[in-house]
């Protein structure tokens, strides 16, 4: 059970018009599905719906060809999870496999490769889930049906006996239940599945619906992003699926002959930057917060397409990449990466997707990644949506193994810590400093310095007051790494380690995302605060020295020395 003083620090941070659309919505949801024939009606296929745009295929179908090998197999796969093709409403799986069952991802495969395959999901399903059950019928997978539906047909117009009528009838549902009460990627996702469908088809009211769709997603879209270019809940996956849901639409409106608002438009254009620049080398992006592998569009299609309406997506090379307002500052140097996070959980309407990892790090070493975000596994409400949403999971602090954060159910937060950063600073050859405070509901308050000598050392500096609990730094190893004592191995590589301040207490057990209900075993080191709260923690490379002076840090590797002037709590100035 919630308490309720945690009931009502989550929605203190609501506004009234959200809750009230809320209750509407749960009113909605169960009246619609006993409201009889009458309001089925109201959203019944359109007969008179036809295509009237068409695309391209990807020069690149592998990914297409195991969808349908999959499928002719008589099975779909959803987070690593097989089931009967056939079977639409499996009670035993979790709701959220169950929601993605009916966004039909495996239908703009078909369309392309086995068209009578993509007729006989649609008939299948017609027949399964008829009009306004749950969970066919919830806003969030209509939306992204419609999305997989318009795509297909564009993909293959021959399809439009089967797919307009009845995506015609889903566009003119949607219109009428929007998730104002949500806000975030649903809303992104309602509006951009508007968009899309009212492009692909004409009937009726396609132009009307087209007109209101693409002028909400104009005024939403940028009041969602960050003046950085970021999605403002914070984490690369969504952030990449509404832009790709976005690319999409505006690609099937300018199809339809529509011009784009300037201010979509410009938003796409922000966001394809952010995205470019994020990207690591090898192709991935940061699993933070709610992010994990195989959830993330095709960021090679993603970035086509936005090239394709004229978007440039190659990056502006630097050194030091700062995205102020999403909290994220990324040190690139060679093979080598730092990335320090220190943003607020997400934003105050929709904070569900964020996880209590504030002043966390990543760090790769020559190409190696070292320390590593958990990322997500689950989205069920449980122990393992638990850990990984908290501060245990991350490269960050806990105090009495308590997060900063107050997190509740899977995509809740109460009372949340407010956090600062500062930008990475350049001290001298190559040494950066890197900088955030964070101050916790519960009155303690966190200050981390980051001293980076990319291929040399890392020094990390913890400084933690305002409580006499047990301060625990936590330091989450990528897959394959093992500690011993005073080093950190993988194969044939190793790294130093070293505490200068505190005492590593020890290493336990857990788990990086390969993936939904994919876990890789890791090991985690933990350390503890001095009696004045201070941790210090050096990772270098073999043959470095770290060390703490009066005022200062000094880094010795391979006959050269850096000094960094540290202020009076032990922090770089």
């Amino acid at each position: 059970m919630t308490s309720l003083g945690t009931l009502l620090r989550t929605l203190r941070h609501l506004s009234p018009e959200q809750v009230i659309r809320r209750a509407v919505h749960e009113v909605r949801q169960r009246v619609e599905p006993h409201a009889g024939p009458a309001t089925r009606l109201l959203y019944a296929p359109v007969p008179e719906a036809k295509c009237v745009v068409s695309l391209g295929k990807p020069a690149e179908l592998s990914e297409e060809r195991v969808i349908v090998e999959r499928w002719q197999r008589g099975v779909v796969e959803i987070h690593g999870v097989e089931r009967a093709r056939d079977d639409w409403s499996n009670a035993e799986m979790s709701r959220l496999w169950r929601y993605e069952r009916q966004y039909h991802r495996e239908l703009p495969a078909l369309a392309m490769l086995a068209p009578d395959d993509a007729r006989a999901l649609v008939q299948s399903w017609l027949a399964a889930c008829p009009p306004l059950g749950r969970d066919a019928w919830e806003p969030y997978p209509v939306a992204r049906r419609i999305l997989n539906w318009s795509l297909a047909l564009a993909l293959n117009p021959a399809l439009e006996p089967e797919l307009a009528p009845h995506l015609a009838g889903q566009v003119r549902w949607l219109a009428n239940h929007l998730e104002r009460h949500l806000l975030g990627n649903h809303l992104l996702c309602d509006l951009c599945a508007l968009v899309a469908g009212a492009s692909t088809l004409e009937f009726s009211d396609s132009d009307a619906i087209l007109k209101r769709a693409l002028d909400g997603l104009a005024h939403e879209l940028p009041k969602q992003l960050l003046a950085d270019g970021g999605y403002a809940e914070r984490t690369a996956q969504y952030h990449a699926i509404v832009l790709d849901d976005a690319l999409l639409a505006a690609t099937l409106a300018t199809q339809r002959g529509v011009e784009l608002p300037a201010s979509l438009r410009n938003a796409l254009e922000a966001m394809t930057r952010w995205l470019s620049v994020v990207r690591r080398a090898d192709g991935s992006v940061p699993y933070l917060n709610d992010a994990a592998p195989g959830s993330i569009p095709n960021l090679d299609r993603v970035l086509s397409r936005a090239h394709a309406l004229g978007i440039s997506t190659t990056p502006k090379g630097h050194a030091a990449t700062e995205l102020s307002q999403t909290g994220w500052s990324i040190v690139r140097r060679g093979a080598h990466e730092l990335l320090f996070e220190h943003g607020p959980i997400g934003p105050d309407e929709q904070p569900g997707h964020g996880h209590s990892d504030g002043l966390s790090f990543e760090l790769i070493w020559d190409g190696e990644r070292v320390v590593e975000d958990t990322g997500t596994t689950s989205y069920v409400a449980d122990a393992v949506r638990h850990h990984e949403r908290s501060a245990t999971a991350h490269a960050s602090i806990t105090v009495d193994g308590q997060s900063p954060d107050e997190l509740w159910a899977a995509f809740r937060v109460g009372a949340r810590a407010t956090i600062s950063g500062e930008a990475a600073r350049l001290l001298e050859d190559d040494v950066w400093s890197l900088r955030g405070s964070l101050l916790a509901p519960q009155g303690w308050r966190h200050e981390r310095g980051l001293i980076f000598w990319p291929g040399r050392a890392l020094v990390i500096l913890d400084v933690v007051e305002g409580t006499t609990g047990h301060a625990l730094a936590h330091l989450p190893l990528a897959p394959g790494w093992s500690w011993h004592g005073s080093s950190l191995r993988r194969g044939e590589r190793e790294l130093q380690l070293h505490t200068l301040l505190g005492m590593s207490i020890d290493a336990i057990d857990g788990w990086v995302s390969a993936g939904f209900g994919k876990k890789l075993p890791r090991t985690t080191l933990r350390f503890q605060a001095d009696l004045s709260g201070r941790i210090a923690v050096v990772l270098a490379a073999p043959g470095a020295m770290g060390a703490l002076e009066k005022n200062g840090c000094v880094i010795e590797h391979a006959g050269e020395r850096r000094h960094v002037v540290l202020d009076a709590r032990g922090l770089p100035t």
